[in-house]
């Protein structure tokens, strides 16, 4: 019970903080047409326009042990269809210890133009150090379909430690959600490991507080005898 006490004073602490952030940001520069992020896993098509930044803070719950990891990242657009973002991570116990853990460089490039109702794709490609650990190279195919109202999403991942005989990890996930009205929108996202054979599946939420900020929710329940119990997620996002 402790534990539950803890990740509810964590995730209030959270959006108290990312309240705040979007306030301080109404007033900035608002791109007319700033890509938002739509889910808590899976990646998308988008990449920031030419001259866009953008900050997002995370807080993902790790282990059923109370440890959360922390990241934030710094993103920009290196042209009008490659985006990086340089993150550092952080590990806090439930003790409320915390530790950097680590960095990791982000690259994402989308091919093709934007349409309805078409499939679009995209190439991720990060490179990440983590304490204690082998460099690692993870890998992500990108597919994302869109409407008015709808978006979708889904990602193949391929994970790999630069160190002799280390074997390729496969991931994957998906999401889908829709506008809701007042800011809102809703849906569910799926994730999890081929590799360790641990699948998730839950809601999905997104709030804008601003019209360059975001708020995203999502949790994972557990499907598979070796999944943990719940993955919970939690992202603010700030651009200008």
């Amino acid at each position: 019970m402790s534990h539950l006490w803890y990740a509810l004073g964590r995730l209030g602490g959270w959006l108290l903080l990312g309240g705040v952030g979007c306030a301080l940001l109404l007033f900035g520069a608002s791109p007319a047409e700033a890509y938002k992020r739509n889910f808590a896993w899976s990646y998308e098509w988008f990449t920031p326009y030419q001259g866009e930044k953008e900050i997002e803070l995370w807080l993902t719950d790790s282990s059923e042990e109370g440890s959360w990891e922390t990241r934030v990242e710094y993103e920009f657009a290196a042209s009008p269809r490659w985006a990086i973002g340089l993150y550092a991570t952080r590990d806090e116990d439930a003790d409320e210890t915390l530790d950097f853990n680590g960095w990791k460089w982000e690259n994402r490039y989308r091919f093709g133009d934007f349409a309805l109702q078409r499939w679009l794709h995209a190439g991720y490609l990060e490179l990440k150090k983590e304490r204690g650990e082998s460099h690692e190279v993870e890998a992500k195919w990108l597919l994302s379909r869109y409407t008015e109202d709808e978006a979708l999403a889904l990602n193949l991942t391929a994970e790999r430690h630069l160190e002799s005989g280390a074997d390729v990890e496969w991931e994957a996930s998906a999401g889908w959600n829709r506008s809701v009205g007042l800011g809102w929108r809703a849906g569910v996202e799926a994730f999890g490991s081929f590799t360790d054979d641990a699948w998730y599946l839950g809601p999905n939420a997104t709030y804008d507080p601003s019209s360059n900020s975001r708020i995203i929710l999502g949790a994972g329940f557990g499907l598979t005898g070796d999944s943990d119990d719940r993955r919970l997620r939690l992202l603010t996002e700030y651009e200008w």
